[in-house]
Order: C-alpha cells, then structure tokens, then sequence
C-alpha cells in the first residue's frame, strides 16, 4: 500500500498544476487607456501550466472555455466593438505577448498575433506592433506592422500572399508595395533595431509615433493614417 501511494504521488508531481489565474488587468496601457479598463462580466482564467483556459458567459447563460497556449496568465483584457475582445498573454522573461483576438459572443478566436510592444489605438481600431520571433532565434531585423481590427484575420493578410504572414500592413520601414523584409535580400546596413520602449497613438487614432535605429541613425518615425486609410510615413 506504502509502494503504490508513493507511485501516485510521484505521478501527480509530474503533471502541471492546475490553479485559478487572475486575469491582472494592470496594463491598461495595452488598450490606449490611462485608467483601469473593467473586466467583461462572466470571464474568468485557469492556468493549466502549459498555457490559459479562458471561460466565457455566453449571451444565452451558457459557457464556453478557451485554450491559450503560451502564456501562463492573461495581462490584459481590452473590450473592442462587435463583441471583440484583445487579450494581451505575457510571453515568459518578457519577451512579447500573444494577443488574441475574440469573439466574446460566440467564445471563439477570431486570429493570433506573436508581438512585441502592441499598442491599441484610442478608438480601438488599430493594433501596432512589432513582429515577435521565436524566443531562440536571433531577429535580424524589426518590422513594424498595423492590424486593422475593422478586418477579418483573412482582411489582415497581404493580398496576394504565397503563404501566411505576421497579420498586418508593413509601416516600416517603407518597401515597395510594403513588401515584407522576409521576402527581401537585406544587407546588415539595412537591418532596423527598435531603440524605444513603446510606440506612442495621437488622441485621434491617426497617427503613432514610435524610434528607429539604422546603421548610425537613429530616427523618429510617424505614420499617419489618411482618411482612405492609405499610410504615409515620415522620419524625423
């Protein structure tokens, strides 16, 4: 009886905890806020050890779970329109998030994004950011890139595309057509590194702002959004 007592307990060693996670709500940043931006009624986190379960209260009383992979906890939660939420997971060491974007009315995952530094405009429209690499691999360049949450995950892709990239238009560095750098053949002077800490929204979601290092340059870059939604981008 000893034997097999001690055999379930080393069993249960091994597998992951599973534990309530608070959704911390402590980055409202995130969302372009500067005061505390209240959880959506009914939403609720478990850690599972390997990433997130996230449960919903559906319209109709019932429930509905999640599994986000990664992140073992959610830092932010931001309501967007049509039902939308944006939930920022903390990739261990601080390095990046996974945004998630949901929808809240039928607790689905509508697309994922691997970024650093995201930021939401004020009126939630756009999600800037910068392309998240693999945690092992060495990032050779930085491209910054622009979701526009008015569109679909398939509306966020480059039309025409061969196969799926980090969702989003290319804001920098300018390219041709904003051809991603991966389809291009860079040399170690053209390679972009992000000198600041966050990219930085005008009141009336037109224009963000962030810093940009090339060679021995390092610039401020801004790209404001025209009426068209065409994106022009200028150094300073």
């Amino acid at each position: 009886m000893r034997h097999t007592n001690w055999i379930a307990t080393a069993l249960l060693a091994l597998v992951p905890p599973i534990t309530e996670a608070q959704i911390a709500q402590d980055r409202p940043e995130l969302c372009s806020s500067l005061d505390p931006v209240p959880l959506p009624l009914g939403l609720s986190a478990i850690s599972t050890g390997t990433g997130t379960d996230l449960t919903f209260r559906l319209r109709d009383g019932s429930s509905k779970s999640l599994q986000l992979t990664v992140p073992d906890e959610i830092d932010q939660i931001c309501p967007l329109d049509r039902e939308r939420l944006a939930a920022f997971g903390g990739v261990r060491g601080g390095d990046g998030y996974i945004v998630w974007i949901l929808s809240e009315q039928a607790g689905t995952i509508l697309d994922t994004i691997g970024a650093r530094d995201p930021r939401l405009s004020p009126d939630r429209r756009w999600l800037i950011y910068r392309q998240r690499y693999p945690t092992q691999s060495e990032a050779v360049f930085e491209q910054y890139l622009l979701y526009d949450l008015s569109k679909d995950a398939a509306g966020n892709q480059p039309s025409g595309a061969r196969h799926e990239y980090p969702p989003g238009r290319l804001v920098y560095p300018v390219t041709a057509s904003r051809a991603r750098l991966e389809d291009l053949t860079l040399t170690p002077d053209q390679y972009h590194t992000f000198p600041g800490k966050s990219f930085f929204w005008s009141a009336d979601s037109k224009s963000v702002a962030s810093a940009d290092h090339v060679g021995k340059t390092t610039s401020i870059i801004v790209v404001r959004i025209e009426a068209t939604n065409l994106l022009r981008t200028s150094m300073t």
